[in-house]
């Protein structure tokens, strides 16, 4: 807002006073939620006076990354009518969610973050309904009991990691498991497939943020992304790493260099 736009940060639905489970990385409405904002902010600024000069400049990180990226999508797919994206700079969001992003699902080792395994697993079955019936079929005991509760919003991200075990992997079920890495057609596969937002071709300028460091979304979700848009005709799409730092510490770097880029716009 100091540097003169208008800043829209829109809230994801089941946060705030949004109702139900918050639907984490679920691309649409991600998408949805920011597009209805911006309508809400066009309208706003009309009965207010304030002037738009018809720029939309997207970013965010990690999963603000990933919404980003969705948002861009979703209005060069659908909404091209309605808004132009000037420029976007998704950082270090899991776009590959699929694949680069889902090898904690499968692997016998620690992870940073173990709470984003039973929060994308409460999400997907929130939105598509098929993962299971009762969170027994998916999850061993004793997760099955005490993970759901802690996802009613008032329990922060440590304290879920602190419930769980440090290899994710281990709170599925091992019949459940060995479906998810054979069967292409199991239906957390086909799930995070629906998410994942890589491979398409940006029509604007974009620049993708990552480190090499980040040790909770992989910086290959970047690279993935980057070289699929490339072998699929993009024309201006370019990465930016950062430097090996860790997740956390990235963010302010890639933050106010995409600022001064946009500024620069």
């Amino acid at each position: 807002g100091a540097f003169g736009y208008v800043g829209v940060l829109p809230d994801y639905l089941g946060l705030g006073d949004s109702p139900g489970l918050h639907p984490y990385v679920h691309a649409d409405s991600e998408a949805s939620a920011t597009i209805d904002m911006m309508r809400a902010v066009v309208e706003f600024c009309e009965d207010e006076g304030i002037e738009l000069n018809g720029q939309n400049f997207f970013t965010g990180y990690s999963q603000g990354g990933h919404a980003a990226m969705a948002t861009v999508y979703e209005i060069e797919t659908n909404l091209s009518d309605e808004f132009t994206v000037t420029a976007s700079a998704p950082a270090s969001g899991p776009y590959d969610i699929s694949d680069t992003q889902a090898t904690p699902i499968s692997s016998d080792q620690p992870y940073a973050s173990p709470e984003y395994l039973p929060y994308v697993i409460f999400s997907y079955q929130s939105v598509y309904g098929n993962l299971y019936d009762v969170p027994s079929d998916f999850l061993v005991p004793p997760y099955d009991e005490t993970l759901p509760p802690l996802f009613d919003g008032t329990y922060s991200g440590g304290e879920i990691a602190a419930a769980m075990p440090d290899v994710p992997s281990e709170i599925i079920q091992p019949d459940e498991l060995d479906a998810f890495i054979n069967e292409p057609t199991h239906p957390m596969r086909i799930a995070l497939e629906d998410n994942d937002r890589y491979d398409w071709v940006p029509q604007h300028t974009m620049r993708l943020y990552y480190c090499t460091g980040d040790e909770q979304v992989f910086h290959e979700n970047s690279l993935v992304t980057h070289a699929a848009m490339e072998a699929n005709g993009a024309q201006d799409v370019t990465l930016m790493e950062m430097g090996d730092m860790d997740h956390g510490g990235c963010a302010q770097p890639a933050l106010f260099d995409i600022l001064f880029w946009f500024n620069d716009l």
